[in-house]
This record gives C-alpha cells, structure tokens and sequence, in this order.
C-alpha cells in the first residue's frame, strides 16, 4: 500500500523529510496560501526541507 501525505508549505524540515524518505513515504507540499479546494501540490525536495529547517531555526531564535 502507498501513502502520500499532504503537508503545508514550510512544515517539512530536514528530520521528518529524512525519516519520510527513509520509510518510502510520499510527500507532496502545498503552495503558499493555497486554497484547500484547489491545491496546487508538488513533490517534497531538499529546497522544501531546507527552507522549512531554516523557517524552525528562526522562530525558535525569536523567543
């Protein structure tokens, strides 16, 4: 059985993109602001991963 998840813009960082990629899982990521209605969804890649990561380090340095 094949799963595919659904996962917003910014969400994916480099530890839940690595154990995705390691247990098969597919992973297609939301654009920005996208209606749910009409997703426009591509596959997740290390730019996702990346900005994601970056996105968690700086929310965690602004408190």
């Amino acid at each position: 059985m094949n799963t595919t998840y659904i996962a917003p813009h910014g969400s994916l960082c480099m530890p839940s993109n690595s154990i995705t990629k390691k247990n098969k899982i597919a992973v297609k990521v939301s654009g920005v602001h996208e209606d749910f209605n009409h997703l426009n969804l591509k596959d997740s890649d290390f730019s996702e991963a990346f900005y994601s990561s970056m996105l968690a380090i700086f929310e965690h340095l602004k408190k």
